[in-house]
């Protein structure tokens, strides 16, 4: 195991073009304070600042994107609370690293979810089953931070949502019922509510095993 010294990478920390991506965003991007114990969560995933997730980690204590519509994992901070280990404790060769507003989960295969290990999966409110992204996680950070995100959402009603949900915390997300993922569920026609972020994973894991 490399010491965390090893893994502090001074000469090529991905931070700075994490700052520099998110000075540059095309719609609200918010880097948020790093926990003190950033540098245990590091040692524990045997990341390397150099590595964009890496840096994260490390550096910060997660990231709102879009007024907090995709959250993605690191440090914790009040604004995020879990962090990137305590919320894989029951992960199985992959690694959760972002969520979104409508229940959606952002997962790094490991060997668990297909072939490609390394590359990003995507487990939307619409499917029972993750979906490969065919990108790397740094590659869909920084494209995240484009109007690209937009359009990835624009099926699962992005901009309506918004305006009916004008606050969604971190720890919550959108439930639809009937679910999106049958056959009578809909953006347009199904009931919502916010629920934890934590219950709506268990439900989807569930989904997911059957």
């Amino acid at each position: 195991m490399k010491s965390l010294e090893q893994l502090i990478d001074s000469e090529n920390d991905a931070i700075l073009d994490i700052r520099a991506a998110i000075s540059q965003a095309q719609h609200s991007a918010i880097l948020l304070e790093r926990n003190e114990n950033s540098g245990t969560l590091l040692k524990a995933l045997q990341l390397s600042t150099h590595s964009t997730l890496g840096a994260l980690i490390y550096h910060t204590g997660g990231v709102l994107v879009a007024n907090g519509w995709l959250r993605f994992l690191a440090s914790g901070n009040e604004q995020l609370e879990r962090d990137i280990v305590s919320w894989n404790q029951h992960s199985d060769g992959y690694l959760l690293v972002g969520d979104d507003a409508v229940g959606g989960f952002f997962a790094i295969n490991g060997g668990a979810l297909g072939t490609d290990v390394g590359c990003l999966y995507y487990l939307s409110p619409d499917e029972t089953q993750w979906e490969d992204l065919e990108v790397g996680f740094s590659d869909f950070f920084s494209w995240s931070l484009t109007t690209n995100l937009e359009q990835f959402y624009a099926d699962l009603g992005k901009s309506e949502l918004q305006q009916q949900f004008k606050v969604i915390p971190s720890n919550q997300c959108i439930d639809f019922y009937p679910p999106l993922y049958s056959r009578e569920g809909s953006v347009q026609t199904s009931s919502k509510q916010l629920v934890s972020v934590s219950e709506r994973l268990k439900q989807k894991l569930a989904l997911t095993q059957k």
